[in-house]
């Protein structure tokens, strides 16, 4: 009977170790960072701890009114402790006091026992020493540089934005006064942003050299990688890809994505805004003709399209007369001709309605005769009177000039008689002196009958 063989436990788990430090990549872990100094003091521990305390305790309550503050605690220049927090960038008062606090609490777990430490979180840091150090740049061996693993698409070219961009910044939080020893900006490659901040105790060449100093550690390490930043005791850098704490986000860059929306957004509302547009200018010209073509029809003979005037047209043609010769006169020089129907231009009343005197544009005297709303007589009479006075032309019978038949009224254009009609003549309402005797009535009526 055959034994399976096979890898001891030992050996196998020495084999997936080898594996993983083949394929792991250097990653630090995420703060609380620290540098714990082992230097003695003069401090008893029962003194330190409790000068410590009160001095993180009066940090931790200046840091909801400054992003940067110092201070000492102690009596004697002996055994005095000094101590100072950055709140990273232009970080919100209420997150920097949560920061100084949380900060504060964990320098005292990672350093319990160290005169002199300094603890870094993501966005700020504290620092406390039993010797001054206000306004100095110290030591920069305590410098820790930490990086994004992730390298960019084109090193060179990405190493280069970095180097420009942050020597900038560098330059202008040294030696800008406006800035307060900060500085933030960003490139428009690859949507670069950065961050360049001194204590605001230093002089503006001892942030310079900080500065140039931590810029000098991103270069030879981790300036070909996607994001990079350097804890210092005196200073902080830091450049990323995206918007990190304490940057300007108010008016960021805007990234490939976001132009490429932009630039969607604008293709999209330029038709869309000249579709309205044109509907706008259609719907206006539309009124606009159809305010023309109300005034036209108010101050213009008819056109001859009516329902009116189609049947005014049709009931000549079917007595076999010339419909189109027929003038139809407008209604509005009708009102004017009769000054809007003044009872002072009114002739008389009868069965159709009642006669105005007028005068028409071209100066002609003219009667009109308007069939009242209460009048007997309709469209029928009225066209059987435009038909019988059209087929009778004679010299001594009125002749009809036209009609008007707009805005439901129902009108006769004459021409004016100044001696009166002829009811007058045939019958006994002549005026005194004036009378026509029986023979020429009779000549009269035989040579009418003729037509």
């Amino acid at each position: 009977m055959s034994r399976k063989i096979g890898f001891p436990v030992t050996y196998r788990c020495l084999f997936f170790a080898c594996i993983l430090a083949l394929t792991h990549v250097h990653t630090l872990a995420d703060p609380p960072y620290k540098n714990c100094s082992t230097s003695p003091s003069n401090f008893t521990d029962t003194k330190f701890h409790n000068q410590r305390n009160d001095l993180l305790s009066i940090l931790s309550s200046n840091a909801s009114e400054s992003r940067f503050f110092s201070t000492k605690v102690g009596d004697n220049v002996d055994d005095q402790l000094y101590g100072n927090f950055l709140c990273f960038g232009n970080l919100p008062l209420t997150e920097c006091q949560e920061c100084v606090t949380l900060a504060a609490r964990n320098i005292k777990k990672l350093c319990p026992m160290s005169k002199q430490a300094i603890g870094w979180e993501e966005k700020c840091q504290v620092r406390y020493s039993d010797e001054p150090f206000f306004g100095t740049m110290d030591d920069t061996t305590a410098n820790l540089p930490l990086w994004n693993n992730r390298s960019v698409s084109d090193p060179e070219l990405f190493t280069d934005a970095v180097k420009k961009l942050m020597s900038n910044l560098t330059e202008t939080a040294a030696y800008h006064s406006a800035t307060n020893l900060l500085s933030t900006g960003h490139s428009s490659f690859e949507d670069l942003h950065g961050l360049a901040q001194c204590t605001a105790d230093l002089s503006a060449s001892n942030c310079n050299s900080c500065l140039q100093f931590a810029l000098n550690q991103i270069l030879s390490c981790c300036s070909s990688f996607r994001g990079a930043r350097v804890y210092s005791k005196s200073c902080y850098l830091r450049y990323e890809l995206y918007v990190f704490p304490g940057i300007d986000s108010d008016n960021p860059p805007p990234s490939k994505k976001s132009r490429r929306n932009v630039l969607v957004a604008v293709f999209v509302a330029i038709p869309v805004v000249g579709l309205i547009v044109t509907m706008a200018i259609c719907l206006y010209c539309s009124m606009l003709r159809k305010t023309k073509h109300q005034a036209l029809s108010r101050c213009t003979t008819p056109a001859g399209t009516s329902r009116e005037t189609e049947f005014v047209y049709n009931t000549l043609e079917q007595d076999q007369m010339k419909p189109r010769e027929f003038p139809l006169i407008g209604f509005l020089d009708i009102l004017t001709a009769t000054n809007n129907f003044s009872e002072s231009n009114k002739l008389g009343q009868g069965g159709f309605g009642a006669v105005y005197k007028g005068q028409l544009p071209d100066g002609q005297e003219v009667a009109i005769k308007r069939l009242s709303s209460d009048s007997e007589q309709g469209s029928d009479e009225f066209m059987n009177e435009i038909s019988l006075i059209m087929k009778l032309q004679h010299k001594n019978l009125v002749r009809l000039l036209g009609c008007c038949i707009e805005h439901e009224e129902w009108i006769l254009v004459y021409e004016y008689m100044q001696n009166g009609g002829l009811d007058a003549f045939l019958g006994c309402t002549l005026l005194p002196g004036l009378y026509l005797h029986f023979l020429p009535k009779l000549l009269f009526c035989e040579h009418l009958a003729k037509y």
